[in-house]
């Protein structure tokens, strides 16, 4: 009996035919499935490209984000891209995009969207081919910046935390690209990505920590879980990421209300007021509970 399909392999073979006259790519970054170059390196048998203007080998360098086209691999069986979609399913690491623009085309394309100026006039990497990053930029631009940004594609689609191939929300397009580098972003986008990084910067921290309290929850619910830990936290005045981890490690670790729970439901009170740090809180209920 065959192994059951991943969620985002049948997400992927439920999408509509590619149009006449646009190609459909796979924009893959590799960085979200580690110890996958065996795999990588028979998926460079078809027509791929990296971006940043490297040779072909680096789209299986473990780092490198690149696109493959996909053109007629999804109109026979395929069990390496299903493969891949197994490996990346809950991953974020898969985009598809349907355009006319040829394969060396669209990595320029895409390569010209990965800077992004900041109100203080620095240029940093965008990492969108990062599918959770490109979610929550997507529900940020504004309505022109947006339709710039994905003019490249007629279709767009990303995988998100669920397994799933999800639409972009765009303006129909010819796949003709307008788009002028690099992306300039407001002081309110800028706060708005960095909050909407966030929950997915705890759970790494919390995964390199070996939480297994964390590592036991299924994939799809590891954001909304942290998610709502950080929105308690924020609510208590805490804005810090280890401040974030921190409260969210005390929760997973239980009692999951612990804030609401004597000696925190007196300590976080004043931690809101700014009378007292998280640090010392943490300290003050650790003594506390060792003189119970």
């Amino acid at each position: 009996m065959p192994p059951e399909s991943s969620p985002l392999w049948d997400s992927i073979e439920a999408l509509p035919l590619r149009p006449e006259g646009a190609h459909r790519y796979l924009l893959v970054n590799q960085a979200a499935i580690p110890g996958q170059r065996p795999l990588l390196t028979r998926l460079t048998t078809l027509p791929c490209q990296p971006l940043f203007g490297q040779d072909t080998d680096a789209c299986y360098d473990g780092a490198t984000p690149f696109v493959v086209c996909i053109d007629n691999a999804l109109a026979s069986p395929s069990g390496m891209l299903a493969e891949l979609a197994d490996a990346a399913c809950y991953g974020c690491a898969l985009s598809i995009i349907d355009t006319p623009l040829d394969l060396r085309g669209i990595a320029r394309a895409l390569t010209a969207r990965t800077d992004v100026l900041l109100p203080d006039g620095d240029v940093m990497l965008l990492r969108f081919f990062d599918t959770r990053i490109f979610m929550a930029l997507i529900d940020v631009l504004d309505d022109e910046q947006r339709d710039q940004f994905l003019s490249c594609a007629t279709e767009w689609w990303y995988a998100d935390r669920e397994g799933a191939m999800v639409p972009s929300a765009r303006l129909d397009q010819d796949g003709m690209d307008r788009y002028e580098a690099p992306l300039r972003m407001n002081p309110t986008q800028e706060r708005a990505m960095i909050e909407a990084s966030e929950p997915d910067a705890v759970i790494d921290l919390l995964l390199s920590r070996g939480t297994s309290s964390l590592l036991a929850l299924p994939y799809p619910l590891r954001y909304p879980t942290v998610l709502a830990l950080l929105n308690r936290a924020r609510a208590w005045g805490l804005n810090d990421l280890p401040d974030l981890a921190a409260f969210s490690l005390l929760a997973l670790y239980g009692p999951s209300d612990f804030d609401t729970l004597p000696p925190w439901n007196d300590l976080l009170p004043l931690v809101k007021r700014g009378e007292l740090t998280f640090p010392v809180a943490i300290e003050r209920a650790h003594d506390a509970e060792q003189g119970e």
